[in-house]
């Protein structure tokens, strides 16, 4: 079954900076999408997701902890629209830009990130078919 992180609804709830990498911690929106017999069923899970950025520059004033998500994320060029297939890992030039509810900015650059899941899995709603993603097969 295809999982996907999707920012947004998402929620910030610890960010720690080390000496070279920067992790983020959400509880995060999770949709799953899986093909049954002709059709799609899309279903929508709150999971702590885990993301780590490597060597990783730049960093915004953050307000007290936790803060919903409203946007984001961009790797290399590619911005996927606010939806991240899980798990992910990726290399080369990554941005990650994270709008916060209120109106403040987490934004930092790296050369490699890594995102995965880290708990269970909690049921939150059955998700309508025109929310399945591009290459959720």
């Amino acid at each position: 079954m295809a999982a996907w992180l999707e920012f947004h609804d998402s929620t910030l709830t610890r960010l720690d900076v080390g000496k070279a990498d920067i992790e983020l911690l959400l509880d995060a929106c999770i949709h799953r999408w899986e093909r049954l017999n002709d059709e799609w069923r899309g279903t929508g899970w709150m999971q702590s997701v885990r993301i780590v950025a490597s060597n990783a520059l730049g960093l915004s004033t953050v307000p007290p902890l936790p803060v919903e998500v409203s946007d984001g994320l961009q790797l290399g060029a590619a911005a996927p629209n606010d939806i991240v297939r899980l798990p992910l890992q990726a290399s080369g030039a990554i941005r990650i830009w994270l709008q916060l509810t209120t109106a403040d900015v987490v934004e930092l650059t790296g050369n490699a990130v890594i995102i995965e899941t880290t708990a269970d899995a909690r049921y939150i709603e059955e998700l309508p078919a025109d929310l399945r993603p591009q290459g959720a097969d």
